[in-house]
């Protein structure tokens, strides 16, 4: 799945390990979480098929990345790290995977006034080669 191998690139850049360690999680948090944290969802995927194989070419994916602090500053600085790393990156990710664009889709702040924890949604779009 595309979006392990976005989240085994951000865990080899020290800009994002530095504040959540190894904290990445599928869909949620856990219960009574270490924060700073990440969580992502694949939203949605687009596929295009070549016309006279009927096989998988180019497939782009939604990712939602919602960064988690105690802070806003928090959130934020994480964000920013996050958009910095992601956006407009062209390349390979861990597993081989050929990304052939990154794009920053949006990006909104939220705060959760239950468990008064902070969040930065960002979702990202992206291009990647199926095999």
């Amino acid at each position: 799945m595309i979006e392990d191998n976005v989240v085994a690139y951000l865990l080899t850049k020290t800009d994002i390990t530095n504040i959540v360690t190894a904290r990445i999680y599928a869909n949620t948090l856990p219960q009574k979480p270490t924060l700073p944290a990440l969580t992502y969802n694949r939203i949605a995927t687009e596929r295009s098929q070549t016309l006279n194989t009927g096989r998988p070419g180019l497939a782009a994916a939604r990712l939602q990345f919602d960064c988690w602090g105690k802070t806003y500053a928090e959130v934020k600085t994480l964000a920013e790290k996050m958009r910095l790393t992601l956006q407009g990156f062209s390349g390979v990710l861990s597993g081989g995977i050929s990304a052939q664009a990154i794009h920053l889709f949006g990006e909104w702040d939220m705060y959760e006034p239950t468990t008064q924890e902070f969040r930065v949604v960002l979702d990202f779009e992206v291009w990647f080669s199926e095999s």
